[in-house]
């Protein structure tokens, strides 16, 4: 639209983020033309194809609250408003980033994290002690709210077994591949080994 005219050198936009509502516009003129005419021009065209199509979505698709519109892929928060897309609304009616979802606080979580007891987020691929505090990845929480080792499992004192061990009766550790008798000795679970 502002190409057409022949004393603009060059024009360009570009939209900053799609949650913020402004647009950069540059607009180079040849020779002594001021850029503001044939910017004003070329917005006033541009706000005309905006309106078009918004008059054609207007027929397609539902009004929402307030009369306003949910643009596709987006989702409405708790004041007639519209979040961003990806996104999703929090309690207080404020919209969570992209990948987020929201903490019992109002607090955005960030993407692939979940959220304790105490409304703070635990980091990507952790999970929640009793304290509220995280355990680290592939860790799980044993009886204390410390954390257990990779691939660990805790027994009834709050210890943790080793890696491949499980807990018998008595809150001691059975040893790699074997397992406990309810009389609390060791079981092989190798055929090779006795029991």
């Amino acid at each position: 639209m502002v190409m057409k005219n022949p004393d603009v050198e060059f024009c360009g936009y570009c939209i900053t983020h799609p949650s913020e509502s402004k647009i950069n516009f540059r607009i180079q003129t040849r020779g002594a033309l001021p850029a503001v005419e044939p910017f004003r021009k070329g917005l006033n065209d541009l706000m005309g194809v905006c309106q078009h199509v918004l008059n054609t979505f207007e027929v397609r698709h539902p009004w929402r609250a307030q009369s306003q519109f949910c643009p596709l892929g987006h989702s409405w928060g708790a004041q007639g408003q519209f979040c961003p897309l990806g996104h999703s609304w929090g309690a207080q009616g404020q919209f969570c980033p992209l990948g987020h979802s929201w903490g019992a606080q109002g607090q955005f979580c960030p993407l692939g994290h979940s959220w304790g007891a105490l409304g703070q987020f635990c980091p990507f691929g952790h999970s929640w002690g009793i304290p509220g505090q995280f355990c680290p990845l592939g860790h799980s929480w044993g009886v204390q709210g410390q954390f257990c080792p990779f691939g660990h499992s805790w027994g009834a004192q709050g210890q943790f077994c080793p890696l491949g061990h499980s807990w018998g009766i008595p809150g001691q550790f059975c040893p790699l591949g074997h397992s406990w008798r309810s009389s609390g000795s060791v079981l092989s679970l190798d055929p090779r080994v006795g029991g």
